[in-house]
């Protein structure tokens, strides 16, 4: 709740900052576009993007927009296929909520580098997730050995709502010339760090807490550090 609560109040503050300058960005030139919208996808879910062109340069000729993504999915998954700490997880449940803000700098006003930009800011994570291991498969919790009728069921919940930095490189969405449609395509790392990690099992053989505990350190050792995501949208400006 207290994490909502800033963003919003950075995000209302950013609102009184920038209003002035709508009216006065129109007045310089009506057939200018300032902002742009759009419909995106990437590792966070679909998502709603705005974008605004500030007067803002670190060097003659290049260009900074303020951007702002939020993004949603949820479902479930089978055939999901990835392994964790030695184990082979075939099944996920999740649910993630996102919201990135940050600032894009265009370096170059001329040619096809133009519209490449660099991206860096905060990234605001609500990640919800339940991986189920396969079944079918031998596999080790901490050192003991389950075959695949030992268990009915071994899974792990993984969740984090953190706000962490991102840095990002990318093409497209340089608000400028005629108002219209364009595309952005982004590449990024998101430094998630420490997830909060909690392991179950039922069946016919009996794992210690010990072994449960060991497990859930190894699943927390290996979804710790940088996370690559990409995002692509669809942009009107105007």
């Amino acid at each position: 709740m207290k994490i909502l609560t800033a963003l919003t109040a950075l995000t209302a503050s950013m609102l009184v900052w920038i209003q002035p300058t709508i009216a006065a960005d129109l007045s310089d030139n009506e057939n200018s576009p300032s902002y742009s919208v759009g419909l995106g996808v990437s590792n966070f879910g679909l998502g709603l993007s705005a974008a605004h062109k500030t007067d803002w340069h670190i060097k003659s000729g290049d260009q900074i927009q303020i951007r702002a993504i939020a993004s949603t999915i949820e479902g479930d998954t089978g055939g999901y296929d990835t392994d964790i700490a030695g184990i082979n997880y075939d099944k996920i449940d999740y649910d993630s909520h996102a919201f990135q803000l940050g600032l894009d700098w265009y370096p170059s006003q001329s040619g096809w580098t133009e519209k490449i930009f660099f991206s860096g800011g905060a990234l605001y994570l609500d990640l919800d997730s339940t991986i189920y291991a396969d079944k079918g498969k031998s596999y080790t919790v901490g050192s003991t050995q389950v075959n695949p009728s030992d268990l009915t069921s071994f899974q792990a919940n993984i969740t984090r709502e953190k706000v962490i930095p991102y840095v990002s490189l990318g093409w497209g969405n340089k608000i400028q010339g005629a108002p219209g449609f364009d595309f952005q395509a982004e590449l990024g790392v998101a430094f998630i760090g420490k997830a909060d990690v909690n392991v179950s099992s039922s069946g016919n053989k009996s794992i210690s807490a010990a072994e449960l505990e060991a497990e859930r350190k190894q699943i927390i050792d290996d979804t710790e550090g940088p996370a690559p995501f990409a995002n692509f949208t669809v942009a009107y400006h105007f």
